[in-house]
């Protein structure tokens, strides 16, 4: 997505990446050159245009307005299918991180071995941070690779760290995104039973909806994009197009007093209508590989600075209050208030670019690096300071 100053600015007003002009043009400036020979047609003679070719303004005016009817009610529903695209990613990427958080946390109060859990968290942040950015890889597919060559600009923390059978049970199959879930369904299961989170039932159904209800924010974001706009309404709406492309030279000659004006109006009415149908046309699908499409490094990037904060956490000691401060004082800075120093959150983070197929081979992880995951963790820490 191409951002822009909100004020008038040469990028607004010239910048050609993502814009429409040169599209509309290519429809503009033939139309308006053939209403320049048509005027001087017209002026060569001493017939009344109207008697040459029987022109009037009147159905042009109401083929004009008609059409403008349906390119406006189209551009409208692009931009509303453009801003459910953006708020279904966003909830479905906040969703699975939220969740991610909730079975990280489950585990500060487990009994089991220290190492044990940590090796349970490194695999749940890589799973989710797969999930997400096989997730937004498919919704962006344009060449029908299932999303294979987009997925090479996405980020996924320290794929090479899991087991082979995960990449070629990711490899083998269409369903990526599902498949992934899955494997942390069953994840989460075996360590529920194993005693690695200790939560109550109720606390842990809330967790594992959250992950289901991202699961359907996926669903409804893929049905958006294939739920392509009628075609019958497109193609009409094109046939008018060319229709009125080829109609606007007639009247401009009709009514112009010069050429240069002909020129003027013809390439004016012209490119503002194709221009407003090519917009539509781009708002329609937000995912993919356009200027004007999403930001889907944006959201992996979001979502693995998220994951790696569960990590950064080193430290199993809830949050408490200073043991200095006595509770009267605390009382009297509640009722008074005082403003907040910011700190410098600058975090650094290792996240890898994950290129698909995937091979057991290149991602494949010796026993003795397999065994010291737990230092993997301390290292994440130590990128955060």
């Amino acid at each position: 997505m191409i951002q822009y100053e909100k004020r008038l600015s040469r990028d607004l007003l010239l910048g050609l990446k993502g814009s429409v002009g040169p599209f509309a043009c290519l429809f503009a400036l033939p139309s308006a050159t053939f209403a320049v020979v048509l005027k001087t047609w017209f002026d060569s003679t001493d017939l009344d245009a109207t008697k040459k070719i029987g022109f009037t303004a009147t159905p042009y005016t109401s083929f004009t307005a008609m059409l403008a009817f349906l390119i406006i009610f189209r551009t409208q529903q692009a931009y509303s299918r453009f801003c459910t695209g953006g708020a279904l990613v966003r909830s479905m990427t906040c969703l699975w991180c939220d969740a991610a958080c909730s079975f990280v946390t489950f585990t500060r109060t487990s009994k089991i071995d220290s190492n044990e859990v940590g090796r349970f968290r490194e695999l749940v942040v890589r799973l989710f941070s797969l999930m997400n950015a096989l997730a937004l890889a498919k919704l962006s597919d344009t060449d029908g690779d299932d999303g294979t060559a987009f997925l090479m600009k996405l980020k996924v923390i320290d794929p090479g760290s899991l087991e082979p059978s995960v990449i070629r049970t990711v490899n083998d199959t269409e369903l990526k995104v599902e498949a992934v879930y899955n494997m942390l369904m069953a994840l989460l299961a075996e360590a529920d039973q194993a005693g690695l989170m200790r939560v109550a039932p109720p606390v842990f159904a809330r967790a594992l909806n959250e992950m289901h209800v991202g699961c359907l924010k996926y669903d409804d974001a893929h049905n958006l994009r294939f739920l392509l706009f009628p075609f019958p309404y497109a193609q009409v709406t094109v046939w008018m197009m060319f229709i009125h492309m080829m109609a606007t030279p007639f009247m401009a000659a009709n009514v112009c007093l010069g050429r240069i004006q002909a020129f003027c109006i013809c390439f004016l009415l012209t490119f503002v209508f194709w221009a407003l149908h090519e917009v539509s046309v781009e708002l329609e699908n937000p995912f993919g590989n356009d200027a004007n499409d999403l930001d889907m490094q944006g959201y992996q990037d979001f979502c693995n600075k998220r994951l790696l904060l569960l990590l950064h956490q080193t430290n199993d000691k809830a949050p408490d209050l200073r043991t200095d401060v006595a509770l009267s004082e605390l009382t009297i800075r509640t009722v008074r208030g005082e403003t907040l120093p910011l700190l410098d959150a600058g975090v650094t983070s290792s996240v890898h670019s994950m290129a698909f197929p995937l091979r057991s081979d290149v991602h494949e992880v010796s026993d003795d690096s397999s065994s010291d995951l737990d230092d993997v963790r301390h290292a994440h820490a130590a990128g955060f300071r």
